[in-house]
């Protein structure tokens, strides 16, 4: 949320690989780990790589940080989810586009959560 950790994939990287590390170190714990990664460069063919990171980042479960299954628990703060969403905001209006839009996340029996899903960035 704050920390701006760099997560560089090369050409000659496997795809599965870098895409399992980078779902781990960007979603987990909502990104809110000091060691979060926030950003992601493809060099090359590792362009290649986004369509599978969409794919499993789509997948992942939001909810309770309790519960067994859960990949993406809520944010800490209602100032946390403002602050993101806004960021979030700020880059539509500078020309990025969120193929993976986890603004509006919302889960079932908790509505009070301060969700946002996973969410993707690019340009």
């Amino acid at each position: 949320m704050g920390a701006q950790n760099h997560a560089v994939v090369l050409e000659d990287a496997n795809p599965n690989a870098a895409v399992a590390a980078l779902v781990a170190a960007g979603f987990g714990a909502s990104g809110q780990r000091c060691m979060a990664i926030s950003r992601v460069v493809l060099v090359g063919k590792a362009k290649a790589v986004l369509p599978l990171l969409l794919q499993e980042a789509r997948k992942l479960t939001l909810g309770k940080g309790d519960t067994p299954g859960v990949d993406v628990p809520p944010l800490n703060s209602a100032a946390a989810k403002e602050r993101i969403t806004g960021l979030l905001e700020r880059a539509i209006q500078a020309g990025a586009a969120l193929p993976l839009d986890g603004r509006g996340a919302t889960v079932a029996g908790l509505p009070h959560g301060n969700w946002v899903g996973p969410t993707i960035v690019t340009g």
